[in-house]
């Protein structure tokens, strides 16, 4: 026979707080009211109260008092907690709410509130101490939530740069650490790496850049020798498991940065960015920089014939740290025959840019649930986000095909309303929540007609070309098909048609369909962010004016920096709306 609690009190302020964690622990109980003025709280065997005389007790197989024992102490009552370190700090702040926050605030309320029940004076010097004590309290809170959304919540590493490939060491890293980051994202191009507030934390202006509480440290691979010590018995064991292992996992580690990196980083700078940096790409360089590349890939060659991974037969921070640039390398540089050509390299780079941590730090490219995402920040609604995992072919499920027939991302259910397409899905929001939020189809019928037309064109016109060169650079490779240099040449010189129509109009209105932001311009934003960000393309935004000050624009915008906060974890996804 389960035993139902019993909660003996009066039920103000302090037994509220157990109500309220029987009810979160989902733990039926019923409720014994003690009148205080009639002194029932003295009355110990009839009620069986606590013998201190506090506010309450309760009943379950054993008795328990003291509001704290009770929420803290009764096995299955506390909220779960992960690790120690979590439980340490629930216990950290319920002691600083009982001997910090409580006491002044209790004061008032006994002063304001209950003196003149009781037929006390007030005192007016109590009431203004507590008061005083109580703002300094809160300071202290203010300080903590503005790095924690609760009190008890560890702090979340903080990573800055994500989108860029060295940062991206970071959060394989971490993925493979099982330690909890957030983003921050840095616009290199931007310039936001020069501003006085990040030089504070990065005197150099480069990414990464962590936060861990109050610990900040640069510098990618200095980040994850720490994350791989700092977590040594967590996660995946980066550093081997011997002495020996360390030294050979520290010597390859040497040997990426100091001989695999620089060619390589030679390459993506003349062939990706030398236009968006404004100098001359260089072929005398890029030939020199692909023969040393093949040299070092040839010792390369060598290794991997006598073990499965750099530093031996288990996958290491040697091996991670080649991750980022190495995906230039077969994705946007063309170069996937520098691999291809070595038989061992070749199977090494399979395994390890098929783990699951690397796919969850690349991603998928399919931006198309991130226009809804931000439509929903825009309008100021509330969701949740179910990831969709289209590597593990999650998109195939029989019951997300249920949800869209065509297995493909963004969903969203409303209550029992179920919607698919990103455009139409972005029409459904802007139309229901007119009023709330950002006016996203204009004011009048013209304004309306207006972002329908530059909708069509970016559905029609600017999307297909964009999404060519995404798949044949960024997904050729992971698809098991060539990347089609016609089809690159083809899909470049449509796009720059389009972007020279947009320049036209841009020079004549802010925005596409006129002065304000709208779904026109906000529909532009995840493939427009893969053109600057992950294509080596930015130069087509950057060479015509009106459109580069326009998506500096929108780029800039809290909607769209909020999702990309959000993570590549969720650019494949079920978005669920209240």
């Amino acid at each position: 026979m389960i035993m139902v609690v019993k909660v003996y009190g009066p039920f103000y302020a302090s037994p509220k707080r157990v109500l309220v964690c029987l009810v979160e622990k989902e733990i039926e109980f019923e409720t014994s009211p003690i009148d205080l003025f009639k002194g029932e709280n003295k009355d110990l065997n009839s009620s069986n109260c606590s013998p201190l005389d506090k506010f309450l007790s309760f009943k379950m197989g054993i008795t328990l008092y003291m509001i704290r024992s009770l929420i803290t102490k009764l096995p299955g009552i506390a909220r779960n907690h992960k690790t120690i370190e979590e439980r340490g700090l629930v216990e950290q702040w319920l002691e600083v709410e009982a001997s910090n926050y409580h006491p002044p605030l209790d004061n008032l309320v006994i002063q304001i509130l209950f003196a003149p029940e009781l037929g006390l004076p007030s005192d007016p010097k109590i009431i203004q101490e507590s008061e005083e004590k109580l703002a300094k309290v809160l300071d202290v809170y203010e300080e903590r939530l503005s790095k924690s959304k609760y009190l008890a919540v560890r702090m979340v590493v903080k990573v800055y740069g994500a989108a860029y490939a060295s940062p991206k060491r970071v959060l394989v890293c971490l993925v493979e650490k099982e330690v909890d980051f957030e983003t921050i994202p840095i616009d290199l191009f931007k310039g936001e790496h020069k501003h006085p507030e990040f030089l504070k934390l990065q005197p150099f202006g480069t990414v990464p850049l962590i936060q861990d509480g109050d610990y900040t440290l640069y510098e990618s691979r200095a980040i994850i020798r720490y994350y791989a010590e700092k977590y040594k018995s967590q996660g995946t064991a980066l550093l081997g498991k011997t002495i020996e292992d360390r030294g050979l996992v520290e010597q390859w580690l040497e040997v990426e940065a100091h001989n695999f990196h620089p060619p390589l980083n030679n390459l993506v700078l003349h062939i990706l960015f030398a236009s968006a940096l404004g100098f001359p790409s260089d072929p005398k360089v890029i030939q020199e920089s692909e023969e040393k590349l093949g040299k070092v890939l040839d010792i390369y060659e060598e290794r991997l014939s006598k073990s499965k991974y750099l530093a031996g037969d288990f996958f290491s921070l040697a091996d991670l740290s080649h991750l980022p640039f190495t995906q230039y390398m077969v994705t946007l540089l063309g170069k996937e025959y520098l691999i291809k050509d070595r038989k061992h390299v070749s199977a090494w780079w399979n395994d390890i840019s098929n783990r699951p941590s690397w796919k969850k730090v690349y991603g998928s490219v399919d931006a198309s649930p991130q226009r809804v995402l931000a439509c929903l920040v825009e309008k100021e609604i509330d969701f949740e986000i179910i990831p969709i995992d289209l590597f593990k072919g999650e998109h195939k499920d029989p019951e997300f095909l249920k949800l869209q027939p065509f297995g493909q991302v963004p969903v969203i259910q409303d209550g029992d309303y179920t919607l698919y397409e990103s455009r139409a899905i972005m029409r459904y929001y802007a139309e229901k929540f007119k009023s709330q939020g950002t006016e996203l189809l204009g004011k009048t019928i013209e304004e309306r007609g207006l972002v329908e037309q530059w909708l069509e064109v970016e559905a029609q016109r600017f999307h297909p070309p964009v999404y060519k060169l995404v798949v044949h650079i960024l997904l050729a490779s992971a698809l098991g098909f060539r990347s089609d240099p016609k089809i690159i040449q083809e899909s470049e010189a449509k796009l720059g048609k389009v972007l020279d129509i947009y320049e036209e109009r841009l020079s004549k209105s802010k925005y596409f369909a006129g002065d304000f932001f709208s779904l026109a311009d906000l529909s532009h934003l995840p493939f427009s962010q893969h053109l600057v960000s992950d294509l080596g393309k930015e130069h087509m935004i950057r060479d015509r004016k009106h459109v580069s000050a326009w998506w500096d624009d929108i780029s800039d915008r809290p909607s769209w920096k909020k999702v990309l906060q959000l993570g590549d974890q969720y650019n494949s996804s079920v978005v669920l709306a209240p």
